[in-house]
């Protein structure tokens, strides 16, 4: 889950290649996960790099892994640049408010200040989300 709460006209959306050697984004499916760019795809983060952006494509509402018919179709994800305020689930652990978040080797957030690329703004909370309750942060993404 990958919700954004600042004005979308602010932000760059840039539409990435993904690869079937390289499948494991597509294989990911979810909404949300940092992906980085090796030069001619975008794959899943294998360490901390400020080299990363949120994918910014619907994934399965029911909350299974799997992407919408559009980037199984095309090979594209999209992903967002610039400076703004989201909510997520796709974190490890639990951070507080005020930590910096690197992006790990699974694509998700998780405190840390090797390679910043957001900060924890509100806490984990629960919230009801196409009938589920996920825990979810408020980040600022610079």
């Amino acid at each position: 889950m990958f919700k954004i709460l600042s004005d979308l006209s602010l932000l760059l959306r840039k539409d990435l290649d993904v690869s079937d050697a390289l499948n494991d984004v597509l294989l990911s499916g979810v909404s949300g996960t940092w992906v980085t760019y090796n030069g001619a795809y975008a794959k899943r983060t294998s360490a901390a790099t400020k080299f990363a952006w949120p994918v910014f494509n619907e994934s399965n509402r029911n909350g299974t892994v799997g992407w919408t018919p559009d980037v199984n179709n095309s090979k594209k994800v999209t992903v967002l640049v610039g400076k703004y305020f989201a909510q997520t689930d796709q974190f490890n652990s639990t951070p507080s408010v005020g930590d910096a978040l690197d992006v790990a080797a699974n694509g998700k957030l998780a405190a840390g200040s090797t390679a910043p690329v957001a900060y924890v703004t509100k806490a984990s909370t629960a919230l009801s989300y196409f009938g589920r309750t996920i825990n979810v942060i408020e980040i600022y993404v610079f």
